[in-house]
């Protein structure tokens, strides 16, 4: 049957709207022709910043124990993945989340779901599943791990607090859960991210010299700019000005791509104004970072900087690292996903989350200068207060 010309028109229509899945899948399609083969297994990321570098990790992981040499990835975010994956040469495409369907998954021997827990997407026994090592026994464990949390799986993310507690409770954390799942080793936090060093040069800064502080959050799961959110400690500057007393010759840094509110104690001003091999520079060769808990934490930890972070709604044991400064509520807290509003409002009914409104400023300096003090860095840097 042949089509109309406005038939036709309306197709091609269709194609504009469309380009990230009809690309993605004509691709895949030219890569057949051209006799490149389609990597076995594809990966799919969901959630910020944060969540991409735990999924970076696990894939890391998940590729050393079973052999994997190439593979596809569909995120979210395509820009954070092509800068977490510059120098891994394993990654053959970045794709669309959003073109991530059946038909998609099947051209994969194994398409796994990667956020705050694993899912297989599509499995299909295969040459790879042969010859790769443990490939298979792998994948039978992330079907028992996942067998016993399918109502978490299929109602995410609105159960992942019970999903942090109940990850908790088995003695793991965040970063290592899906490797927990899989039942492979996890590698360490630390990730070859590409820095772009001139930064320090073009803002003025030396190794050491500065503490970056962030109040950032995930705009996916907050958009009121008029509130805000819960998750945000709203008294960086009250801590930065009990600093600024102990430790005379260290800048204060605001980073992030976003922020809850301007810090007028810091000395300057970059939210929005990098690029992220910049804030990676800035975190790489910062004296310290303090932060409530977000995605800047888990870049830090990428690159070894130790962080100070303030917790209230969301789960220090689920989130927090060993090394850091970890500091949870000291009235209620821990209500993550309780409601489908937790981000931008207390559901106690607080103006101010109470979770991080009794968080003593000074108390949290403290942990800094000590933190900081155990580091060995130069005494320069510090100022003993008066008796």
């Amino acid at each position: 049957m042949l089509l109309s010309k406005r038939r036709i028109n309306k197709l091609k229509t269709s194609w504009k709207r469309l380009p990230g899945k009809l690309v993605t899948i004509k691709n895949l399609a030219i890569r057949k022709i051209q006799n490149k083969q389609v990597p076995k297994v594809a990966f799919k990321i969901s959630g910020g910043l944060g969540d991409h570098i735990a999924s970076i990790r696990f894939i890391r992981d998940f590729c050393s124990a079973t052999g994997i040499d190439r593979y596809d990835i569909y995120c979210t975010k395509p820009a954070i993945v092509k800068w977490l994956q510059e120098t891994e040469k394993k990654c053959v495409l970045v794709g669309d989340a959003k073109a991530f369907n059946k038909s998609l998954a099947s051209q994969y021997e194994l398409a796994l779901s990667v956020t705050t827990a694993l899912h297989i997407d599509h499995y299909a026994p295969g040459e790879f599943s042969k010859t790769s090592r443990n490939f298979s026994y792998h994948i039978k464990k992330i079907e028992q791990s996942v067998s016993r949390i399918i109502p978490i799986i299929q109602h995410h993310p609105y159960l992942d607090g019970y999903l942090g507690h109940y990850a908790a409770t088995l003695g793991f954390r965040r970063h290592n859960h899906l490797h927990a799942m899989a039942d492979i080793r996890y590698g360490g936090h630390t990730l070859n991210l590409p820095v772009d060093d001139s930064a320090l040069t073009e803002f003025d800064l030396k190794p050491n010299s500065y503490i970056t502080v962030s109040n950032g959050f995930d705009q996916d799961f907050h958009t009121d700019a008029h509130t805000c959110p819960t998750k945000a400690y709203p008294y960086h500057n009250d801590v930065i000005r009990h600093l600024r007393q102990r430790l005379p010759g260290v800048k204060f840094i605001h980073i992030g791509s976003v922020a809850s509110a301007p810090l007028d104690q810091c000395d300057l001003n970059l939210v929005n104004a990098t690029s992220l091999r910049q804030v990676a520079a800035l975190l790489k060769n910062a004296l310290h970072h303090l932060d409530n808990e977000g995605g800047l934490v888990h870049t830090a930890a990428s690159l070894g900087t130790p962080c100070t972070v303030v917790f209230g709604p969301t789960l220090p044991a689920y989130f927090g690292y060993e090394k850091n400064n970890n500091i949870g509520p000291i009235e209620c807290g821990g209500c993550w996903w309780m409601e489908k509003d937790w981000m931008s409002r207390c559901i106690r009914g607080f103006d101010r989350p109470p979770c991080m409104a009794t968080q003593d400023p000074e108390a949290i300096a403290n942990r800094v200068i000590k933190t900081i003090d155990e580091s060995g860095e130069p005494n320069t840097l510090r100022k003993v207060p008066s008796v």
